[in-house]
């Protein structure tokens, strides 16, 4: 018998992660009047799957991540046959192209959710995939949990940060866009040397900030700075990867930021790809200044108006830095990015979830699932979540306990201190 619920499959690994991939997960079921039964494929199968049907099944932007996808054989057959609407949601879609093709072909996806540009998602998916049905969405949007966070924003007086930020360094695959986010850091860095204000910034793993903790953080920062979410080069086809493994072959020995100084540059902004990031949210609905580099955002906010906009090249950050100093023009924007954008329907999770209720209505998805059947679905699916859970931890341990290593055209894996195996040519 199908289950009146609809089927939700993310991944997400046991070990603390940013909180917008959860808060994204959680908002179907907060905010739909349907009912989500949302299963974790980083903790395997779960048994009861097998034989279970759902009115629809919906895959979160988590699995598609990182190849190979987070959806192993088992899952992948039963996405695949199932006979039902399936509703592929995606994100960092700038990589691994090919293959997302190929897995919304193999699985029969139904709808996408693309960050593109309609026209744009139109062009990208039409040609290479058979779904018809392309919707835009944002990375994420305000939620309820956010609004409690609020209770962690210092008054302005009592923040003891001017300028906090973290960011993560990307690769050189993804474009002078990718480089952006460690580059604002660096310059700002260099530019407020001697300017009296006091800096918090981060880039690497190590000083990632998670949970509340995170919200602490920008709680206590009179500003943060930012980019426009994405890349600016999108490597659709594997043609970028392709030119940079011709270029590797062909120039032996060539160090990589040289190879990627002559191959990419053709393929810088083909498609655009910039949006933007929940993290912008999130300081506006604490109240802490943004300063952005100049971009669309989507048009969410506007410059001046919302954020403090900084060029790229750095030509008007003493302006920037004077408009930091005029408290009268910052509580002005801080209050008008909270009015306009925080308090408004229009970018809460509510809002975009009403439009994926309206797409479920009209592939005949009906919204007939009682909370107790709901429950008595993600029970079942649970009964052995225990065996999976301990099973991905002894994965984790193990695998933390191995490693490579690397010597001079080979690489060894080496557990306990013993070597298991030796890999030859060391692959990259």
């Amino acid at each position: 018998m199908r289950n009146k619920s609809i089927l939700l499959l993310y991944a997400h690994p046991l070990r603390s992660n940013a909180p917008t991939i959860m808060e994204h997960v959680s908002s179907f079921d907060a905010y739909s009047q349907f009912r989500f039964v949302p299963v974790n494929t980083s903790l395997g199968f779960p048994l009861r799957l097998r034989n279970a049907e759902f009115q629809a099944i919906l895959l979160h932007y988590s699995l598609f991540g990182s190849y190979p996808f987070q959806l192993n054989d088992r899952f992948r057959r039963y996405v695949k046959e199932a006979d039902c609407p399936k509703i592929a949601f995606f994100q960092d879609e700038h990589q691994h192209g090919v293959e997302r093709m190929a897995a919304v072909n193999d699985l029969g996806i139904s709808v996408i959710y693309s960050l593109l540009d309609p026209p744009v998602a139109r062009d990208v998916y039409g040609p290479r995939t058979s779904v018809k049905n392309i919707q835009f969405t944002l990375t994420g949007f305000v939620s309820d949990d956010l609004m409690r966070k609020i209770q962690f924003a210092k008054p302005p007086s009592e923040r003891t940060i001017d300028v906090g930020y973290r960011g993560r360094v990307l690769s050189r695959l993804y474009g002078r866009g990718g480089q952006e986010k460690t580059e604002i850091a660096r310059r700002f860095k260099e530019a407020a040397e001697g300017k009296g204000f006091v800096l918090d910034f981060g880039t690497t793993e190590s000083a990632r900030i998670y949970g509340d903790d995170w919200y602490r953080f920008v709680g206590d920062c009179r500003f943060t700075i930012g980019v426009e979410a994405g890349v600016s080069i999108f490597d659709l086809d594997g043609e970028v990867s392709a030119a940079v493994a011709a270029a590797r072959r062909a120039m032996p020995g060539t160090p990589m930021e040289e190879i990627y100084e002559r191959v990419l540059p053709p393929f810088e902004n083909k498609i655009k790809y910039r949006t933007i990031s929940p993290r912008i949210f999130e300081a506006l609905a604490m109240r802490t200044g943004l300063i952005l580099y100049e971009g669309d955002y989507q048009g969410v906010i506007r410059p001046w108006d919302h954020y403090l906009p900084l060029k790229k090249d750095f030509s008007n950050v003493d302006e920037i830095m004077d408009r930091m100093r005029d408290t009268t023009f910052v509580d002005q924007m801080l209050a008008r990015g909270y009015d306009e954008i925080i308090k408004s329907d229009r970018f809460h999770y509510r809002t975009a979830i009403r439009g994926l209720d309206r797409e479920l209505l009209s592939l005949g998805v009906r919204p007939d699932a009682t909370p107790s059947e709901a429950a008595e679905a993600r029970n079942a699916l649970a009964s052995d979540e225990w065996l999976r859970r301990a099973a991905f931890r002894t994965r984790e341990q193990v695998h933390g306990l191995m490693h490579w290593h690397d010597f001079p055209g080979r690489r060894y894996l080496v557990a306990g201190g013993r070597r298991l195996g030796v890999i030859s040519p060391r692959p990259e």
